[in-house]
């Protein structure tokens, strides 16, 4: 008699800044399952649906057209709906955080009025 095999869900450790206004924010660590050709925008969506709803971020296309998903991930500033996990992750982890070079206002989402990025076409979404 076989013995069924055991499948060990592999889980994704992330830290994403969170806070608002011009403060450094503060780290919070959130675990989901880690899932094949999983973007860094399916991880924040995740757990924006299923364990905080409160986090806030930005998104329109998601197809790496209008870069309203633009977030640093692991330090470097990436679109998330283009950018898989499997490519960014240091062992079993991402740290996501908003763009640098823009005022945030709040966790994710951050002020792109003086920037091309502003578009009137572009919605914004989870905020």
């Amino acid at each position: 008699m076989e013995t069924p095999s055991i499948t060990t869900q592999r889980t994704l450790k992330v830290k994403i800044n969170r806070g608002a206004g011009d403060g450094a924010g503060e780290m919070v660590t959130y675990h989901i399952p880690w899932r094949e050709n999983q973007t860094v925008l399916d991880v924040v969506t995740e757990i924006q649906r299923t364990q905080d709803p409160t986090l806030s971020y930005r998104f329109a296309c998601r197809v790496g057209v209008c870069g309203s998903c633009a977030m640093n991930v692991n330090g470097k500033p990436r679109w998330t709906c283009r950018t898989h996990v499997s490519v960014v992750e240091d062992g079993g982890s991402i740290t996501i955080e908003p763009l640098r070079n823009m005022p945030r206002i709040k966790d994710l989402v951050v002020d792109r009025k003086s920037t091309r990025l502003n578009s009137s076409h572009v919605s914004e979404s989870r905020m």
